[in-house]
């Protein structure tokens, strides 16, 4: 078990984790999420020993190493923009650092390179590659030492889309077929909710959550982890025109999914809730669009039949699913 207690890592007068705490078992995946300059990659970093703990510890399986060097730790680490060696082939980038006999190494890296599909091409060398080997490569160089912990930072971010998930659906493979423990940086949401065991959000150096994709997706504990997944936020001015009997001290959310939407040819309408569309996207299998009134903006995704810009819709909203926040409210675990 992983656990990171009460961290905080400071340049200057400038706090950038602060108080962080994580416990992570043996063989999950947790992927952290926050906005750039969140703390995200330096807590990463912390973790791997290339940034100093300036307060609390790091426990791996109750054994403190929060000051040991970083070759003891037994972490490894892939960065966003990842490195081979440029005067050795695959097969010596992938065997760099290994210390047994040479026919154990051979016989190690080939079945690592055939685990990552990068076989065919253990002797080329890295300026014959694709962006994609090289970092099947870079992940091979960090698996065969068998890690206690892969830490990831945005390692595929400068990959196609579908090059992309194709890299990620592997590693989650490779976390469940090796139970190897994986802690990876993103801010790609669809990349975190597909493969995390649990995601921790942060903002400004500080946990906001912690919890399963579905917790986290439903239940968000404030106002920055609710709009962090781009729901809505209700205007008190338009929870009254809802006529809703809501406590007035929290803030309430609706998801952009559960909004329904109406034709209407009028501008006002009595008795009804009136929006003119200002944007229209269409996605694929879904449309997106973003309403505005004079005291509310929303942004709703719709399966049915397409709406045009500038129309006005009926706007009907089930109280039964709006989201309830306690503003100011945090979890860790």
């Amino acid at each position: 078990m992983i656990k990171i207690d009460n961290v905080s890592i400071i340049y200057g007068k400038n706090e950038v984790v602060k108080n962080f705490s994580l416990e992570i078992k043996d063989g999950e995946f947790y992927t952290i999420l926050g906005n750039s300059g969140s703390g995200k990659t330096t807590i990463l970093r912390g973790i791997a020993g290339l940034e100093k703990i300036s307060k609390g510890n790091i426990w791996f399986d109750n054994k403190n190493i929060t000051n040991m060097d970083i070759e003891k730790r037994n972490i490894g680490f892939i960065f966003q923009n990842y490195t081979l060696f440029p005067n050795m082939n695959v097969h010596d980038n992938i065997a760099f650092g290994l210390k047994e006999k040479k026919e154990k190494i051979d016989e190690i890296v080939k079945e690592i390179a055939k685990v990552m599909k990068i076989d065919s091409i253990l002797y080329k060398m890295p300026h014959e590659l694709s962006g994609g080997q090289q970092q099947r490569v870079a992940i091979a160089r960090s698996l065969v030492l068998k890690p206690k912990i892969l830490l990831l930072d945005e390692p595929f971010s400068n990959l196609d889309k579908r090059l992309k998930e194709q890299l990620t659906a592997e590693v989650y493979k490779l976390n469940r077929e090796t139970k190897t423990t994986i802690l990876y940086v993103t801010h790609d949401q669809n990349e975190s909710f597909g493969y995390s065991d649990k995601i921790v959000i942060m903002k400004d150096g500080k946990i906001q959550q912690v919890d399963t994709p579905v917790n986290i997706y439903n239940k968000p504990l404030n106002d920055y982890v609710a709009e962090f997944f781009g729901k809505n936020k209700l205007e008190d001015k338009f929870i009254k025109r809802l006529k809703l009997n809501l406590d007035i001290n929290k803030h309430y959310y609706i998801k952009k999914e559960d909004i329904k939407l109406k034709n209407s040819n009028k501008k006002y309408q009595k008795g009804k809730v009136i929006f003119e569309i200002i944007k229209a996207i269409y996605n694929g299998f879904y449309y997106e669009y973003e309403l505005q009134n004079t005291i509310q903006k929303l942004r709703v995704i719709d399966f049915d039949t397409e709406k045009k810009y500038s129309q006005y819709v009926e706007v009907n909203i089930d109280p039964k699913l709006l989201i309830e926040v306690d503003n100011g409210r945090y979890i860790v675990q």
